[in-house]
C-alpha cells in the first residue's frame, strides 16, 4: 500500500442498511490503508454525498448485497444512472448467503460490476483488490478529463477558425466587407461589364470631419462613430450592391449593374443624409460630411482592373475635397487636380535625384546700381540639369516641392550653396552680395537657421553680403513665426528684400510688419511702364514711399532702354533684366549696359547726362538714391 498518497483525492462510499456491517468493512479498509471512506445507510445519503461538490470525487461506490437485492424501484434507478453519468465504478460486497443474481442485475439497471468483496475475505485480499481498482479508476478519470479537456480545446479552435475566416472577409470593428472582399467582387463585377455589358459603379466615401471627433473624443468615440455610419450605409444598399469599410474612415460602395446617372443620384442622397446626421457623445453634438468619390465602369468599354477603377474612385474624391469637401464627384481624365497629382508623381523623383547627385546649380543675373552701372548684387536664379541635360526653370519644379515636401531639402541646398558662393569669389568681387529666394516654409524652418549661422561662422562671410528676398505668400504663410526668423537674421547682418512689392492688396501691411531692406518692384509694373502712364504713376509713388521709409528699390524685367532710361528718371536705385545682363552660370564683375540690339551709345556718362537734362524729367527729380560703394558691403 501507499498509503493516502495512493487514493488522494478519492473517496470510496459504502453503502449497506446494516450500519454495524458498514462500520467493520470501513475499519478494515481504513485499517489497509485506504484513508478516505464514508458510510452512509440509503440511498438518499448516497445522492447526498454525489451533490456535495467538494474536492473529493467519489471513485468506488461498494453496494451490499442486501441493499442491492432490494432494488426495485425508481429511485435507485435514478440513484445508480447519477453515479454511472459521474464515473463511479460499483463494487458489489457479499455478506451473506443470500442468492444475487450479478447478471439479472446488471442488465435490470445498466450497470457494471467492476469488482466483488466477500466478507470471508482477508484485510490484506480486499485492500488489494480496492488499491487496483482505485487506480484504474484514477487513470480512467484523467483520460477522461483529458478527453474533456480535448473537447474544450477542439471546441475553441473551431470557434476561432470560425473568427478568423470572418475577419479574412469582414472589417471586426463594423462588420462590413473588408477591402479583400471588395477587390474579389469588383473583379466579377469589372467582367460582366466587359463581357455581358453590365455597368458597374464604385463610389469611395471618406469621412470629412472624422479626425476631429477622434482628437476631441478619442478612440471609442471614434469607434462608436464608425459603427453608427457602417449602419447608415447598410440602409442605402440593395441586394446586389457591396459595402465596405476600407481604411480608418473610408469606406466603398460598390453598385452592380448601375451606370453613371443612377450611381450619381445615389451617392447625392447618401451625401444628404450624411451631412443630415448628428453624431452624440457624452451630451456633445459633432455634424459629419463626405465627400464621395464616383468612377464607372461602363458596358463593353475596355477591361480596366480593379485597382484602375479603385484609384479612379480615390481620385474622384480628393478632387472632391480640393473643391471644398462634402459634395459628390465622378472621376474625368481631364480634372486639372488630377493632372497637377501626375505632375507631383513625375517631378517628384526627379526633384530627389538631383538633390542626391548634385544636378542643381545657380544662374546669376547681376543687378545694376543704375546711379554709376556698377554691379553691386547677383540674384542667384535655381535652376535644375536633368539626367539628358535638359535645364529647367525654377515654376515647374518648385511648385511640386512644395506640394510633396521636397521644398525643405530645396531651402536648404539654396542657403548652404550661396554661402558657398560667397566665399568663393574672386578677389575683383570680394563686396558683391547675392540675393536668394526662400520658399514660405523657410519661415517656419528652425533647422534653416541653424544651418545659416553655422555656415556663416564656417566661411567667414559677412552677413551683410547675404540678401534674402521674402514674397507676400512666405509673408502670409506665418506671419508670427517668420517675424522671428527675419528678426533673428536681422541680428545676424542678414538683410531682406521684399519682393513683387505692389502685387498684393496687403503689400504695404507686410511692409509694416517685415523691416525689410529693399522693396523689388513687381515686373508686372515695369515690362509696360513706356508704353502705360498708370504704370508710371504706381512705380512713382512706390519709389517716393521707399524714399520715405529709408529703403532702397530694385525694379526686375528690365527688358529695353526706355524701360531703364523711364526708371532711372523716376528715381529708382537698382535695375535687374536681359537688357542689363542675363542669368549667367558664373558670375561678372561689372557689367555694361547694353541695348537690345546694337549699342547707339558709348559713353555712359553720357547717357546718363542726357537723360538728366531731358525736359520729361520729373520736376524736382534729383537723381537717385545714393548708396555707399560697392567695396563696403552695401548695395
Amino acid at each position: 500500500m501507499h498509503g493516502v498518497d495512493e487514493f488522494e483525492k478519492q473517496s470510496v462510499l459504502v453503502v449497506d442498511t446494516h450500519a454495524g456491517s458498514a462500520f467493520a468493512l470501513s475499519s478494515t479498509l481504513q485499517a489497509a490503508g485506504v484513508e478516505d471512506i464514508e458510510a452512509v445507510q440509503t440511498l438518499s445519503g448516497v445522492r447526498d454525498r454525489l451533490n456535495r461538490g467538494d474536492d473529493r470525487d467519489v471513485s468506488a461506490l461498494i453496494l451490499s448485497d442486501r441493499i442491492l437485492c432490494g432494488a426495485r424501484d425508481q429511485v435507485f434507478r435514478a440513484t445508480m444512472d447519477m453515479a454511472r453519468t459521474r464515473g463511479v465504478a460499483f463494487v458489489l460486497w457479499r455478506t451473506s448467503d443470500v442468492a444475487f443474481d450479478t447478471g439479472a442485475f446488471e442488465r435490470s439497471f445498466d450497470c457494471r460490476i467492476v469488482e466483488q468483496l466477500d466478507e470471508s475475505m482477508d484485510s490484506a485480499s480486499m485492500a488489494g483488490k480496492l488499491t487496483a481498482l482505485l487506480a484504474v479508476q484514477r487513470e480512467r478519470r484523467r483520460a477522461v478529463r483529458r478527453e474533456a479537456e480535448l473537447e474544450r480545446e477542439l471546441a475553441e479552435l473551431r470557434v476561432m477558425e470560425t473568427r478568423l475566416q470572418h475577419l479574412v472577409y469582414h472589417d471586426e470593428l463594423t462588420g462590413l466587407w473588408n477591402r479583400r472582399r471588395l477587390k474579389e467582387t469588383l473583379e466579377v463585377s469589372v467582367l460582366r461589364a466587359a463581357n455581358l455589358h453590365r455597368p458597374c459603379s464604385l463610389l469611395l466615401i471618406d469621412m470629412d470631419r472624422f479626425k476631429l471627433v477622434n482628437d476631441l473624443e478619442g478612440y471609442d468615440a471614434g469607434d462608436r462613430m464608425l459603427v453608427e455610419m457602417s449602419r447608415l450605409l447598410r440602409r442605402h444598399i440593395g441586394p446586389a450592391d457591396t459595402v465596405a469599410r476600407i481604411g480608418s474612415d473610408e469606406f466603398a460602395m460598390l453598385l452592380d449593374n448601375c451606370g453613371r446617372d443612377e450611381a450619381m443620384e445615389r451617392a447625392g442622397k447618401l451625401r444628404s443624409e450624411f451631412e443630415s446626421y448628428r453624431f452624440y457623445y457624452r451630451e456633445r453634438c459633432y455634424r459629419t460630411c463626405v465627400t464621395i468619390g464616383v468612377a464607372v465602369m461602363p458596358p463593353g468599354e475596355r477591361r480596366v482592373s480593379t485597382s484602375e477603377l479603385m484609384a479612379q474612385a480615390d481620385q474622384a474624391c480628393f478632387v472632391g475635397k480640393q473643391h471644398g469637401r462634402n459634395r459628390v464627384h465622378c472621376y474625368s481624365d481631364h480634372d486639372p487636380e488630377l493632372e497637377r497629382l501626375r505632375l507631383d508623381h513625375a517631378w517628384a523623383p526627379r526633384i530627389r535625384e538631383a538633390l542626391e547627385n548634385d544636378r542643381l546649380f545657380f544662374c546669376f543675373q547681376p543687378i545694376v546700381r543704375m546711379l554709376d552701372g556698377a554691379v553691386t548684387h547677383y540674384e542667384c536664379l535655381l535652376r535644375l540639369r536633368d539626367r539628358d541635360g535638359k535645364v529647367h526653370l525654377p515654376g515647374e519644379f518648385i511648385p511640386v516641392a512644395e506640394r510633396t515636401g521636397l521644398i525643405h531639402h530645396l531651402d536648404m541646398w539654396v542657403v548652404d550653396r550661396a554661402l558657398d558662393v560667397l566665399a568663393n569669389l574672386p578677389s575683383e568681387c570680394a563686396g558683391a552680395s547675392v540675393s536668394i529666394n526662400l520658399s514660405g516654409h523657410a519661415f517656419r524652418n528652425w533647422d534653416l537657421l541653424e544651418l545659416l549661422q553655422r555656415r556663416l561662422e564656417m566661411c567667414w562671410v559677412s552677413p551683410t553680403r547675404l540678401v534674402v528676398e521674402i514674397t507676400e505668400t512666405a509673408a502670409i504663410e506665418n506671419m508670427v513665426r517668420g517675424r522671428e526668423i527675419v528678426a533673428r537674421l536681422r541680428a545676424l547682418g542678414v538683410r531682406f528684400a521684399l519682393d513683387d512689392f505692389g502685387s498684393g492688396f496687403n503689400t504695404f501691411n507686410y511692409l509694416k510688419q517685415f523691416p525689410v531692406d529693399y522693396l523689388k518692384l513687381d515686373g508686372s509694373f515695369v515690362v509696360d511702364i513706356a508704353e502705360d502712364r498708370t504704370d508710371r504713376e504706381l512705380v512713382r509713388h512706390m519709389v517716393a514711399i521707399a524714399r520715405s521709409l529709408g529703403k532702397e528699390t530694385i525694379a526686375e524685367f528690365v527688358e529695353r532702354r526706355d524701360v531703364y532710361e523711364i526708371l532711372y528718371r523716376l528715381g529708382v536705385d537698382y535695375a535687374q533684366g536681359h537688357y542689363l545682363g542675363g542669368a549667367t552660370e558664373e558670375p561678372v564683375t561689372r557689367v555694361e549696359v547694353p541695348p537690345l540690339g546694337r549699342r547707339p551709345r558709348t559713353d555712359r556718362e553720357e547717357l546718363i547726362t542726357d537723360m538728366l537734362q531731358d525736359d520729361s524729367a520729373p520736376s524736382g527729380f534729383a537723381g537717385p538714391l545714393r548708396t555707399e560703394p560697392a567695396s563696403q558691403g552695401s548695395s
